[in-house]
């Protein structure tokens, strides 16, 4: 069972289905005397923007290669290192990504891997050499049925799945792992199904009795003073959030997503809303792919291609099965009988067609350097600081003064709280930014990643 529904509920047939594009859809009307939240304009309409896939959780069984283990190893002490100079080195190279290698591992995985596209976490319990790989692919590798600690564990950015697509960001992953070590087939560890929207219905009087649903949980969120969503079932196998997405991105700014919103037709300075269902393993293993069989076990969604193939049908499972907005009706005591909100009618069918604009691949920068927004309401805020503290109006001179007072600064020796601190301003500056690049997974000027002879491939580690 899965939240309380029995397994044979979730086992409809689960058709293809696209990954974004964009609708209208007009509601009937409430019915007369119900709650403020129930009195919906006669016809509530609601553009679909965007739907589909937006999260990636996967892991992979496999092995490590000695050799690669050996130079992450490696790599993962300069990341450790008091010396910016080797913090900077802490970088790997795989074709088209320049992956940031982070000082420590998360908990089973020794080895965590980080750039726009991908956060990867290696586990090292299980190596073999990339030669004996090599053969036992030649001869036919079949992956092992034992059940032990996945390999690779990997979060696929919300924006690299947006720019390329589920299918294409799994290509590029086994690519990418293949380089890392012996990889079998992945499993979806959790995924997240969304429907973005805007609508001028009122959210704002949501309670949980204008939901069935078998989870018991049920939250309300403000960002004052402004109602911004609600969440059910959070923490559990299946959690639903709705909520403002726009003012959700005034904290963590998206630019991206609101191009591809105007282009479907979002109005400027309209809100848009998100309704989105996080799925974890343990639900999606008990799910089924097309007609099932009486007596048999679910197949379950396990790959990324099983996913894309089976989302039109898991979301109807997930807006018609698990979770429902209705109309109260104060006169039925049976709640299971209650209407259908016609909002709620129009996002259960948001998966049921194929996309205006279906995904095309592109290219994509997987560096993370800091926005332009962030460096100059940030990167200001010293200097204006010392400009208003020393009376200087003139920005050149400013700068000037700021850098001379500076140099003199850190030559008296640095305060006790900030021991170790270089004293030399340019030496200072030049390892500052030695590791920002390296935070952005730009190549560090001079200082190229360590990496092995791909000819080779032995173990031995060299410098190109």
């Amino acid at each position: 069972m899965i939240d309380g529904i029995k397994q044979e509920e979730q086992t409809a047939a689960m058709p293809s289905c696209g990954s974004g594009g964009s609708r209208e859809h007009e509601g009937g009307a409430a019915e007369v005397g119900a709650t403020p939240f129930n009195k919906a304009p006669s016809v509530p309409i609601i553009r679909v923007l965007r739907y589909g896939i937006d999260s990636l959780f996967l892991s992979f069984q496999g092995r490590i290669f000695k050799e690669r283990e050996a130079q992450l190893a490696d790599l993962k002490k300069f990341a450790q290192s008091d010396d910016p100079s080797q913090r900077a080195d802490a970088q790997l190279e795989i074709g088209d990504h320049l992956f940031e290698v982070k000082d420590k591992g998360s908990r089973a995985f020794s080895y965590c891997l980080a750039d726009k596209g991908f956060f990867i976490k290696l586990n090292k319990s299980r190596q073999i050499r990339r030669k004996e790989a090599e053969e036992l692919l030649e001869r036919g590798y079949v992956p092992s049925s034992q059940k032990t600690l996945p390999f690779a564990s990997v979060q696929i950015s919300s924006e690299y799945l947006t720019a390329v697509g589920s299918l294409a960001a799994m290509e590029e992953l086994r690519g990418i792992l293949s380089e890392l070590g012996l990889v079998d087939s992945e499993k979806v560890s959790r995924a997240d199904l969304f429907v973005d929207f805007t609508t001028d219905f009122d959210f704002s009087y949501l309670q949980s009795n204008d939901f069935i649903t078998n989870c018991k949980s049920f939250h309300r969120f403000e960002e004052k003073p402004n109602f911004s969503g609600v969440s059910m079932g959070m923490g559990g196998l299946i959690g639903f959030r709705l909520y403002n997405k726009t003012l959700e991105m005034k904290l963590r700014p998206r630019d991206y997503l609101f191009a591809i919103w105007e282009a479907a037709g979002r109005i400027e300075d309209q809100d848009v809303w998100r309704a989105e269902f996080e799925i974890k393993r343990d639900a999606l293993k008990h799910m089924h792919l097309g007609e099932r069989i009486e007596g048999t076990k679910p197949s379950g969604i396990n790959t990324v291609a099983q996913l894309v193939q089976s989302q039109s049908g898991l979301w109807e499972y997930l807006t018609q099965e698990w979770l429902r907005m209705v109309v109260p009706n104060p006169n039925d005591a049976h709640r299971e009988r209650w209407e259908t909100h016609p909002l709620w009618q129009d996002i259960q069918s948001a998966f049921a067609e194929l996309p205006h604009f279906p995904i095309e691949r592109q290219s994509f920068d997987f560096s993370r350097p800091a926005s332009d927004d962030w460096i100059f309401r940030n990167g200001f805020a010293g200097l204006t600081s010392f400009m208003a503290r020393e009376g200087i109006d003139d920005i050149e001179t400013a700068f000037e003064e700021m850098t001379e007072q500076a140099d003199l600064y850190l030559s008296k020796g640095a305060p006790p709280k900030n021991k170790g601190a270089l004293t030399d301003l340019r030496n200072r500056v030049s390892e500052k930014v030695l590791e920002k690049r390296m935070k952005f997974n730009k190549f560090v000027a001079g200082k190229l990643p360590r990496i092995y002879d791909r000819e080779d491939f032995e173990g031995e580690i060299v410098n190109d």
